[in-house]
Formats: C-alpha cells, structure tokens, sequence
C-alpha cells in the first residue's frame, strides 16, 4: 500500500485550486479593464459641449492614473512574487551545500575525541612504564650488591647457596625486563608522536572545514539580507501605491455619478 498517494492528490489538488482561483482573478481583471476601455472608447468617440467635455476628460485622466497605479503595482506584486521564490531557493541551496559540510564536521569532531582519549591512556601509560624502568634498574642495582655481598662470605650453608642461585637469576632476568620496559617506552614515544602529528593533520582539516562553513554562512546570510531588503522595499512601494489608489478613488467619489467608470 502506498502511504504517500492520499498526500500527493490532495496537494495536487490543493495547487489545481490555487491555480484556477489565480486564473478567475486574471480574468476578472482583463474584463474589468476591457469594460472601462469600451467606456473610454465610447466617451471618446462622442461629440460633447465643453463643459461636458472637460468632466469626460477628468475621468479619463482618472481611469488612466488609476490603470497606471494598479499596473505598477502588479508588476512590484510579481517582483515580490520572485524575490520571495528567489529566497527560498537559496536557502533550500544553502541548506544542501550545508549538510554535508555539518556531516564531515561532525566526523572530524569524532576522530578528534578518539585521539584525544587515546593521546590520554598513552600519556597515562608512559610515566608509569618510567617508574617501572626505575624501579627494575634500581632493584638491579640493590640485586647486584647483594650478590657481591653474598659471595663475599668464607663459608655458606645450603640455604644461602639456594639464596645465591637466586639471587644470580634475578640479576640474570633483570637486565631483559629493563631492555623490556625501555623497548615499551621508546614505542610508546614514537606512538605518541604519530599520533599528535595526526591528530594535528584532522585538527587541520576540520579547522579548514570550518572556515568553508563560515564563508557560506556569511555568503548566505548577506544574500538573504539583500533579499529581505528588497522585498521590505517592494512591499513598501506596494504599500504606497495602494495608499495613492485608494486616496485617488476618494476624490474620484466626487466625480458626477451618472458617469460611467467614475469613482472606480
């Protein structure tokens, strides 16, 4: 079953209105407009004294500003139309281009807190491998002069014997778990440093990732902000018109009556 159709056909349906409701207004002005020209037409087709005629022509002049006023405010009308349609646009295109970036952000965000802990345990680690290196080689040192002591005596029972051989292991064992302990260190080192040169190189890229969000940020914003301008400014000069017309139709009320088209 297709959940979206019942949502499709009722948009469709909805811009089908929209559309023909658009279409009637279109029309009703084109018949408005063709029933004040055959008006004129006729008034200006006509023989009238001169008193008469200066009433048909302040009329005339009349229907004329007012033509001119509703033209020009349909005309402002569309361009608001578009600059409006021109903003969402761009913000749709904003929006686009701006996904992705916030994507690669978010992973570089990512890695870098991986490194961090990890930067974080191998720092923990090292001085306690150091402590440990100290505390074999001072053990060696402490097992060594035990061992010289030890052999030091003129007679000795089986168990110092024992205690000797003991002792001789463990400064046999003792040097290659210092090697040992050095060896872990030295990597440890070396891994710290790889891996600060690479949390260097995303720290890098996600400050350069950054700045190209910034840029289109601000892009975008100056854009739209010249967009709203000019629409506050059309809206304005729509508003002004309107305000011209409507002043205009109050003095057309005074116009004669049994005039045809006055007071439009």
């Amino acid at each position: 079953m297709n959940y979206f159709s019942p949502g499709y056909y009722e948009v469709r349906r909805m811009v089908l209105r929209a559309v023909h409701r658009w279409q009637l207004r279109g029309a009703e002005k084109h018949l408005a407009k063709a029933e004040t020209e055959l008006g004129l037409l006729g008034w200006q087709q006509a023989d009238f004294d001169e008193d008469t005629q200066r009433e048909v022509d302040k009329i005339m002049n009349f229907e004329r500003e007012q033509a001119r006023l509703t033209n020009e405010g349909a005309t402002v009308g569309r361009s608001i139309g578009e600059l409006t349609t021109l903003r969402e646009q761009t913000r749709r295109t904003y929006n686009e281009k701006r996904a992705p970036l916030d994507a690669q952000l978010e992973m570089h965000r990512a890695n870098l807190a991986k490194f961090d802990a990890d930067l974080a345990r191998a720092e923990d680690e090292l001085p306690a491998l150091e402590r440990r290196t100290a505390q074999l080689e001072r053990e060696l040192r402490e097992t060594n002069k035990l061992y010289s002591e030890m052999l030091g005596r003129e007679t000795q029972t089986r168990e110092q014997r024992d205690e000797l051989g003991r002792v001789r292991e463990r400064i046999t064992s003792l040097p290659h778990e210092i090697s040992d302990a050095q060896t872990r260190q030295s990597r440890l080192r070396a891994e710290l440093e790889a891996r600060r040169k690479t949390r260097a190189k995303e720290e890098e890229r996600a400050e350069a990732l950054a700045r190209d969000v910034r840029q289109l940020d601000d892009a975008h914003r100056h854009e739209d902000e010249e967009l709203a301008e000019a629409i506050k400014t059309r809206t304005g000069e729509t508003a002004a018109r309107e305000r011209a017309r409507r002043a205009r139709e109050g003095k057309g009320e005074s116009l004669p009556t049994d005039w045809p088209g006055a007071g439009r």
